[in-house]
């Protein structure tokens, strides 16, 4: 069941132009490579084009259960564990996002329609707005 919401949640967002960050403790032993649950979820990132970035411990036990998943066009770096807050310890990273251009409230209302349809191509907006199936 996990994994069939995971997929469902992963195709719906492969339908938006827009960087994905999925993180948690997904207690899955993605360091064993043989384990059915961690090659699943390997194969299920791997087919929506992501990405798993932790690769130290984050379990007391010495297991990599905490994870950091992204899409391969999210601009992320510095992914490092540090302290233990728990049982668990903290994952941290840097994310860069990119900030919305502005339009101006005004051209809507003194432009022609070809022209607000540039400045909203502009602004990125459709990077937002999902693609049809």
């Amino acid at each position: 069941m996990f994994y069939d919401d995971l997929s469902a949640v992963l195709e719906r967002l492969a339908t938006y132009s827009c960087p994905v960050v999925i993180c948690g403790d997904f207690n899955v032993h993605i360091h064993q490579i043989d384990d059915p649950n961690a090659v699943r979820l390997h194969q299920l990132l791997q087919s929506f084009g992501c990405i798993q970035h932790v690769t130290e411990p984050t379990h007391t036990a010495g297991h990599t259960l905490g994870l950091v998943m992204t899409s391969s066009e999210t601009d992320i770096s510095g992914v490092q564990t540090g302290d233990m807050i728990s049982e668990h310890v903290l994952v941290r990273l840097s994310l860069r996002a990119k900030k919305p251009r502005q339009v101006e409230e005004s051209c809507f209302r003194q432009c022609s329609v070809e022209q607000q349809c540039y400045e909203i191509k502009r602004t990125e907006h459709s990077q937002l707005t999902p693609h049809a199936p």
